[in-house]
């Protein structure tokens, strides 16, 4: 599903929703003419995927901060975020 990272092309960050993957998006990825103008970026929310946490219980803002953590550590200056229903609850927090 990655792609190599281009710097010089925009990011886009795809936060899913509850009970999903980032498997939500696999068919944007696959998608040619999307990987070729922009980056895409999926983080799964704490809890699903293969995303786990030593904590029993956290909010939507650990998972926002964990998602900006994720851009800091990839040294991400800017991006797009799109979240799917709860994925959107995620991305407002990270605004």
């Amino acid at each position: 599903m990655p792609k190599q990272y281009d710097p010089s092309k925009p990011t886009l960050v795809l936060v899913n929703s509850f009970t999903t993957s980032s498997d939500l998006y696999r068919q944007q990825f696959d998608n040619d003419k999307l990987t070729a103008t922009m980056n895409l970026l999926a983080i799964e929310l704490l809890g699903h995927g293969q995303t786990r946490t030593q904590r029993e219980n956290w909010t939507y803002w650990d998972t926002a901060e964990m998602n900006l953590q994720v851009l800091d550590a990839l040294n991400i200056d800017k991006a797009f975020v799109l979240g799917t229903s709860q994925g959107g609850w995620i991305t407002t927090r990270m605004a």
